[in-house]
């Protein structure tokens, strides 16, 4: 394996399958479920290496162990995704630039982008791809928006140009009532 496919991490020890466990006796007794190991992951073939008391030991993750942190700052990037995400999600049913982190739907992709590319596990409930496909209907959704807006637009300028000319001030001869007192009831003399 390649050095740098190998992540620094801690893992807890946990049992989950009866291989697991199996393997967990080989390593040592004294080793209980709960402990805290530093060490290193291996995310293709999903082992933790350390050392224990002395001597090199392995976990498998999902059998007898489980991650608890990955290293500088993957957290950080996992939960700026997850927001990045929600982002997203949240544009899609309620289409408003604001809504976005970042000012633009390119600019905020290309920011998930990197922050998928700098993980050093690939998050399960986001690929690469479906942040194309996202951005894809964001952008059909703005390219929507605006047209509806252009079309609203120019639907009120046509109507504001073809209006007819209101009686502003103007009696229905289109004569002026300046200087004329009109009251209700009386007969305009």
């Amino acid at each position: 394996m390649k050095e740098y496919d190998k992540i620094p991490a801690q893992a807890v020890v946990e049992v989950t399958t009866s291989w697991g466990r199996t393997c967990l006796r080989e390593i040592g007794r004294d080793l209980k479920e709960g402990t805290v190991l530093d060490g290193y992951y291996y995310p293709v073939s999903k082992a933790f290496d350390f050392e224990w008391k002395g001597e090199g030991a392995m976990l498998w993750i999902g059998d007898n162990g489980r991650l608890v942190s990955l290293g500088e700052g993957q957290k950080h990037k996992y939960m700026m995704l997850g927001r990045l995400l929600s982002d997203c999600e949240y544009f899609l049913r309620n289409p408003y630039m604001r809504h976005l982190y970042f000012p633009s739907i390119a600019g905020h992709c290309k920011e998930m982008r990197q922050y998928w590319l700098a993980l050093n596990i690939k998050p399960e409930w986001l690929s690469y791809k479906q942040i194309g496909k996202l951005e894809h209907k964001m952008n059909r959704m703005k390219t929507k928006l605006d047209r509806q807006l252009k079309k609203t637009e120019d639907n009120d300028r046509t109507r504001v140009q073809k209006s007819p000319a209101r009686n502003q001030g103007k009696g229905r001869e289109g004569k002026s009532n300046a200087g004329k007192e009109i009251c209700h009831g009386a007969q305009p003399s």
